[in-house]
């Protein structure tokens, strides 16, 4: 008999408060906008996320939650999306890099690694810093072989 792991997701809420004197474009003043976010952790990557009642101050899955797993071999993004208001939500693979319809890009920070939404000019930043990191990665993988 084939050993099922039990994976519960934990909750977590990401904040974004703009900065002082950065409006956003069009000239409207910034916004400060939340967002669920929900992770694993296991040794095997998932199909999918699990079924789960989410624990937090909405008590439910919402369209633009994010579902994070980790493995010692990388991660697993997906976003909770519905087609229309017809259809039930699902929940979306994704990966960093994906643009949402109001410009905002996924990413995971550089340090803490966690999931995050942000403008253009920040991805592509956020894109340089990861292509420099893996080159000095395969440069020292080479220097130690």
């Amino acid at each position: 008999m084939a050993f099922i792991q039990q994976i519960t997701p934990e909750f977590h809420q990401g904040n974004r408060t703009p900065r002082k004197n950065s409006p956003s474009k069009g000239g409207a003043p910034p916004t400060e906008w939340t967002f669920n976010w929900y992770d694993s952790l296991s040794g095997e990557a998932l199909s999918e996320p699990p079924d789960f009642v989410p624990k937090g101050p909405i008590g439910r899955l919402c369209i633009g939650d994010i579902y994070y797993h980790r493995t010692p071999y990388g991660c697993q993004l997906w976003l909770r999306v519905a087609d229309s208001y017809d259809e039930p939500p699902y929940w979306l693979p994704v990966s960093c890099g994906y643009e949402r319809a109001d410009g905002k890009f996924l990413i995971l920070t550089r340090v803490h690694k966690l999931p995050s939404w942000v403008v253009e000019s920040t991805y592509r930043q956020w894109k340089t810093a990861m292509k420099k990191d893996m080159e000095r990665a395969d440069g020292k993988e080479e220097q130690d072989a």
